[in-house]
């Protein structure tokens, strides 16, 4: 195989990755938040949970809002329980909790223990791909709020209405909102009968869960006879310009272009270069001694003049298409308030551009240099031959 195959053929993956890994480098976030089912009792039943999730004041930055209905049914004596429920707010304020119709107060407990079965998802679903987006870090601390209730012989209908956070991932140009609810507590009753979920998410959004559920416009439902799965995860982000993608695959698909066809143009720059260096030694024989220094000055500029070129296709690709379709007001001023960016990662983004066009002007300066010699020894034979 020729040399210049070689060179292309090992810096080819070079190229792809600086025009793809960068631009999609991962999002910061504000982090998890814990909200789960309260964790029950041995001797009361769950016979049915009605869960309503209300997500569509994300597109105002504001908290969603759960309705949880129990169906208990107790078949012994009256029994008093004492449970915990986390609510997913670091105010733990707006909320109520009722047994048949009547109100119940509740505690806010700091220092209480965290269930181990309130452990939030690492991930939630990926959007544009199969790839899951990471959820908080670490485990977060949540102030529960305690309550006791009362739990006659037979059904009582036990509901809950509060406020929880929704997580924010950063991310151009518009930012991801995630949101989990942790099922895994109700195992700890004596039994589960069944759970029925509706989702309200915002209009036109792009959603993901990890649960088989239905999609009717902007309503998500699903209906189960169990407890589905230890949590349910959901990534959701207002929609996405379809030109913001295209320009990307564009942006992408122009740099590899242009990083294959400059290669060849400094193939054929090197030939042609070292061409004028033999016929201008052939009149003069003291300049044949100065050959390959000037071989290898005209290769350095033939690289720079590529790294050049490289360096504002890869920059463009990285950030062409943020700066055509910049973020609306609106989420500007949500990632503000939550004080969230891409922070050190821009810089390290065109570090690392910098440093890939520099190997790349390596490659091409490597590549006139090869062409040139290659065709000064072509040239140098033919003359002997002659």
């Amino acid at each position: 195989m020729p040399v210049w195959c070689v060179v292309v053929l090992a810096s080819l993956g070079l190229l792809g990755w600086g025009s793809v890994a960068w631009p999609n480098a991962g999002p910061r976030s504000t982090g998890a938040f814990v909200i789960a089912e309260p964790p029950g009792v041995a001797d009361v039943q769950i016979a049915r949970e009605t869960l309503s999730i209300d997500l569509r004041p994300a597109q105002l930055g504001q908290k969603a809002i759960v309705e949880a209905t129990y169906l208990l049914h107790n078949e012994g004596e009256e029994r008093l329980l004492e449970l915990l429920f986390a609510f997913g707010s670091r105010e733990n304020k707006d909320w109520s909790i009722t047994l048949d119709d009547k109100p119940l107060e509740g505690v806010i407990t700091p220092g209480a223990d965290m269930p181990i079965a309130w452990r939030p998802p690492r991930e939630t679903p990926g959007l544009e791909s199969d790839t899951p987006l990471s959820y908080g870090l670490g485990w977060p601390t949540v102030a529960p709020l305690a309550f006791k209730l009362v739990v006659p012989s037979g059904n009582a209908v036990l509901k809950v209405r509060y406020q929880a956070e929704i997580a924010l991932n950063y991310a151009r140009p518009s930012m991801y909102r995630q949101f989990a609810y942790i099922l895994s507590p109700a195992r700890s009753w004596a039994s589960f009968g069944g759970l029925d979920l509706t989702i309200q998410v915002p209009g036109g959004w792009s959603v993901a869960a990890t649960l088989d559920l239905e999609r009717e416009g902007d309503l998500l439902r699903g209906n189960f006879d169990r407890i589905p799965a230890d949590s349910l995860a959901i990534t959701m982000r207002p929609a996405v310009p379809v030109g913001y993608q295209r320009l990307f695959e564009v942006s992408r698909a122009v740099a590899i272009f242009l990083g294959l066809a400059g290669w060849f143009g400094c193939w054929k720059a090197g030939r042609v270069w070292a061409g004028e260096l033999v016929r201008s030694a052939a009149a003069d024989a003291s300049a044949r001694y100065y050959q390959t220094i000037k071989l290898l000055g005209g290769a350095v500029l033939i690289g720079f003049l590529y790294g050049m070129l490289m360096t504002a296709a890869t920059w463009w690709t990285a950030f062409g298409p943020d700066v055509v379709y910049p973020p609306s007001a609106s989420e500007q001023q949500l990632a503000q308030a939550a004080s969230l960016s891409f922070g050190y990662l821009s810089i390290f983004k065109m570090i690392g551009l910098f440093l890939l066009a520099g190997v790349l002007a390596g490659v091409a300066g490597l590549i006139a240099l090869v062409a040139g010699l290659l065709r000064r020894r072509s040239l140098t034979n033919t003359d002997l031959a002659k």
